[in-house]
């Protein structure tokens, strides 16, 4: 199969690795702090729920401001990241073989074993065959002829990486 890999697809890929990622955390944590904060300011003055509250709120509503910003620049940057002449945008010629999948574009040429795969993940226009947390091999369905090809084609790589990771033989 060959296909090639944009900037726009490269940034579709980015977009779903930090849409993939639990936030509680963080966002349990920044709001801790933020009620903390407001507390420690509001300290030898007579207690005012409507203004502690309005305080909480106008601060969250900055900070999801600020947030948003800053992730859409990251995200700018993120695009113009990667070299046109490098190893992470053009074309690419993807073939399932019995030892693994293998990748082969202008400047490389990679076999990733079929136990080296974590899982297949899939957007509204690609799908995204992980061998790490954030890493991935790209694959955008506009490269399939048809809905039956991109079916087959998948059905395959999942049966693949099924029949190595339960120890099946041939």
């Amino acid at each position: 199969m060959k296909t090639e890999i944009t900037r726009e697809d490269f940034l579709q890929f980015n977009k779903h690795v930090q849409s993939t990622i639990n936030h509680r955390k963080p966002i349990l944590f920044a709001f801790s702090f933020l009620i903390l904060f407001v507390i420690v300011m509001n300290i030898g003055k007579p207690f005012d729920l409507l203004s502690i509250v309005t305080e909480i709120f106008l601060i969250t509503v900055l900070w999801g401001l600020i947030f948003v910003v800053f992730k859409q620049i990251g995200l700018s940057k993120i695009k113009k990241m990667p070299n046109d002449k490098g190893g992470i945008l053009g074309e690419r010629t993807y073939l399932i073989e019995d030892k693994g999948f293998r990748e082969i574009s202008n400047s490389s040429e990679t076999l990733t074993n079929w136990n080296g795969f974590k899982e297949i993940q899939e957007s509204k226009d690609h799908y995204y065959l992980f061998v790490d947390k954030i890493a991935a091999y790209i694959i955008p369905k506009r490269s399939f002829s048809n809905g039956t090809e991109e079916e087959e084609f998948i059905n395959t790589i999942n049966e693949k990486i099924l029949k190595h990771n339960t120890g099946a033989n041939n």
